[in-house]
């Protein structure tokens, strides 16, 4: 986290903070260590929304995403190598095998439902609010990049038939997220292997602008209570540019809101 506006050509100001976020980021911050001590699974944090943008009211929420790295768990199904994968496929003729596969599928499901109820209930003691998590390890960013490369919407909004205001903040936009405002080293690895990806593909780089527009779009969006708010830099629109700039301490642009 920068302690000042970056001085990146690209950056100006992407975020604005009041004295009583910064004070939150900071705790966060100083908290983290302790937390990961704790659940040695966390790897960082993630924040948007009236926090980043001088827009907080004292009852506001604090919109908050945990990292952490789910690569215990590979769960039933799998993107890895350019396919989809099932851990646990059932064998023919084998019951033994197969009783033994439904029952490690149920263990490692239910380990990692646990292991994300503990994350949550470690922020909700401080926030006084649940907070979302996200597995950020490689297997689960290739789930996320094939979701959102293979996406019909991505593709619409790629050939000018999608506007990307249209398109919705789900599962198959998860990519987007270790892109916020965010602490933990780990999460700038996870950007480098997004972007590493993304620059293997054929028309990597247009799905990538595609990308940026729906960080653009995610970080300025209007409110029930606020209009967007205008931001003087740009994001990047390459993914060379995209190294220099998400994958440096400083790309966070960032000033203190005057009051």
């Amino acid at each position: 986290m920068p302690e000042g506006a970056s001085d990146h050509p690209l950056s100006h100001h992407r975020f604005i903070l009041s004295d009583h976020a910064r004070d939150l980021l900071n705790y966060f911050r100083n908290d983290l260590p302790a937390a990961q001590k704790q659940i040695p699974e966390i790897r960082g944090l993630g924040f948007w929304g009236s926090q980043t943008k001088d827009q907080e009211t004292p009852g506001s929420d604090v919109d908050m995403i945990v990292f952490y790295d789910g690569s215990a768990f590979p769960g039933a199904i799998h993107f890895q190598d350019g396919v989809w994968r099932d851990n646990f496929a059932l064998v023919d003729g084998n019951p033994k095998e197969n009783e033994r596969r439904v029952k490690l599928r149920y263990k490692q499901i239910t380990s990692n439902d646990r292991l994300r109820k503990n994350i949550r209930r470690h922020y909700r003691h401080a926030l006084r609010q649940d907070v979302a998590v996200l597995d950020i390890s490689p297997r689960a960013l290739d789930s996320y990049i094939y979701d959102f490369v293979e996406n019909s919407l991505a593709k619409d909004v790629l050939n000018g038939k999608q506007a990307i205001d249209k398109f919705p903040v789900n599962d198959q936009s998860y990519v987007l997220f270790p892109f916020l405002l965010s602490l933990g080293d780990t999460v700038y690895e996870a950007r480098s292997h997004i972007l590493d990806s993304f620059a293997s593909k054929p028309n990597g780089e247009q799905y990538f602008q595609v990308l940026m527009k729906l960080l653009h779009q995610y970080e300025r969006m209007r409110t029930k209570k606020h209009a967007p708010i205008p931001y003087e830099g740009k994001l990047p629109q390459t993914i060379e540019e995209a190294r220099k700039y998400f994958l440096t301490a400083s790309y966070d642009s960032v000033k203190v809101a005057k009051k």
